[in-house]
């Protein structure tokens, strides 16, 4: 097999092309597509294996520990998606915070219209790249864009509880708490504004759910086909990522030498938000009677705070300081190295957690794996009386 395939590669992990990093690019062929980032990552990952990393190696050791410490926490707390859903319903507050919020001014609307400005708040926090295990430098936190969801802060009625492009222009010029958010709240705007044949007219994220391609079942929808269709909102999502054929392709990395054999060689696709969006839709979907399946076709999720946890795990070595040293920049090695490392070591430690629990994985994707993975760290963190090792700083947020 060639370059980027791996004996120990699991089997959800699927085969796919990716692009080039020459200057005159073609289309973008297959690196929009979501079997690009395994193939890729785990690329990554093997070239790291055989020592060809400046920057890192890998420690194969604590692997077998770590995915038992992890099979353990799983057994005991479940299977746990990281949504934002998820983090609102563990961090409310007695009265029910922010969500209490947001239901209480949805409660006379249809399913379907809560659905819709379900697909709205994801949109937004993906935009503002709103991280649960860190402060986002946006100046605004998960709880405080859902009550001004709920308050019709991002809408062009303000009765109406959802985010439209002429409500979000309005924000960005009048509220915004800082020039970042104006910035990435304009360019989400515009987006949805430039695709009113998948967003709506009035450039709502919430119409995508009526024009969601349907299957056979239309109570269920494939993650991949969710992925494919949020592809339009790629300029609101990454930046500074590789432009192919004038086109935004949005977190797609070059890495010299991955690849080196395939079309459009060179480049690694994380695309970390976009990911992180269609798993906030599941809950939106649910609510309107349908139930996203396929989950193990999303890959971890490749932020700062995860390749901190590989860190503090110990299954990645820096071997130089500057890595917890300096600020990185999205596009250096250093970063690119270090997510896609993060998300090739995260479907190997699912495999052994599934075999451990004798699991599918269906029901434990490697997605699943970040809150037991967040959880462990912070258990070695603990036990190490606050110690930790050194972590790491993008320039950018990621989500």
């Amino acid at each position: 097999m060639g370059d980027g395939q791996d004996a120990d590669r699991p089997a959800t992990a699927a085969t796919g092309a990716s692009s080039d990093g020459g200057a005159a690019l073609d289309a973008p062929g297959e690196v929009l597509d979501l079997d690009a980032v395994r193939e890729r990552c785990w690329a990554v990952l093997a070239r790291v294996e055989r020592g060809a990393s400046r920057h890192f190696e890998l420690d194969a050791r604590p692997v077998p520990a770590e995915a038992e410490n992890l099979a353990r926490l799983i057994a005991r707390d479940g299977v746990v998606m990281p949504t934002g859903w998820g983090h609102l319903h563990h961090t409310a507050d007695p009265t029910g915070g922010a969500l209490f919020a947001l239901h209480g001014r949805l409660g006379g609307t249809s399913a379907h219209e809560r659905a819709r400005c379900g697909f709205d708040l994801a949109a937004l926090w993906a935009t503002l790249h709103l991280d649960f295990a860190r402060p986002s430098r946006a100046g605004l936190s998960l709880e405080e864009v859902t009550r001004l969801v709920a308050a019709g802060r991002f809408a062009s009625d303000d009765a109406t509880p959802c985010a439209d492009a002429e409500g979000l222009r309005r924000f960005a010029g009048t509220e915004a708490p800082s020039a970042e958010v104006g910035s990435r709240l304009t360019t989400l705007a515009s987006t949805l504004d430039a695709h009113p044949d998948f967003f709506s007219a009035p450039g709502r994220f919430g119409g995508l759910l009526d024009r969601l391609p349907t299957g056979d079942d239309p109570a269920t929808i494939d993650a991949r086909t969710v992925f494919a269709a949020t592809e339009p909102l790629t300029p609101a999502l990454a930046r500074g990522g590789v432009r192919i054929a004038g086109r935004e392709t949005g977190d797609v990395r070059r890495l010299e030498g991955i690849a080196p054999n395939r079309e459009h060689a060179g480049l690694v696709p994380l695309h970390a938000a976009r990911q992180q969006l269609v798993l906030d839709l599941s809950d939106p979907l649910a609510e309107a009677g349908v139930t996203m399946v396929n989950l193990q076709a999303l890959t971890a999720s490749a932020t700062a705070a995860s390749c901190d946890h590989m860190l503090t795990l110990g299954l990645v070595v820096p071997r130089h300081a500057a890595v917890g040293r300096l600020v990185h920049p999205m596009g250096s090695d250093i970063a690119v190295e270090l997510r896609a490392l993060t998300v090739a070591l995260v479907d190997r430690l699912a495999d052994r957690v599934r075999q451990t629990l004798d699991i599918e994985a269906g029901r434990l994707p490697a997605v699943a794996m970040m809150v037991p993975i967040a959880q462990r760290a912070a258990e070695k963190r603990d036990a190490a009386g606050g110690d930790r090792r050194p972590g790491v700083a993008f320039a950018e947020d990621v989500s």
